[in-house]
């Protein structure tokens, strides 16, 4: 069934479009959809809202050591000396990212 441009896709016990995992196709042709997003962007610029990166507060492990070049082992110990601050969220470590970035600003180049 096409609803608004976009099929969906899901297995055939599955009557409702929210029911269950979808994947959703889009039916427009790309060049079409390119142009929407265009037209979208250029509507949100004409309205004086402009998109924003968002920089996380927080970064996961392999973020941080992508981020900061440090090494993973280095940053545990890092973490472990208290010179880095982090935090358990769930199962998940994360580092403090302006705890990282005074620690790398302190060091000597």
């Amino acid at each position: 069934m096409a609803k608004h441009g976009r099929q969906w896709i899901g297995f055939p016990h599955q009557t409702a479009p929210h029911g269950g995992a979808w994947l959703i196709k889009s039916t427009l042709p790309k060049s079409m959809l390119k142009s929407e997003k265009q037209n979208a962007l250029a509507e949100a610029k004409a309205a004086g809202t402009s998109r924003q990166p968002i920089t996380p507060a927080f970064l996961k492990v392999p973020a941080a050591v992508a981020y900061s070049g440090i090494g993973r082992s280095t940053l545990y110990e890092l973490m472990g000396e208290r010179k880095i601050k982090s935090h358990r969220i769930g199962s998940a470590r994360v580092i403090d990212r302006a705890s990282l970035d005074a620690f790398i600003s302190s060091q000597p180049s």
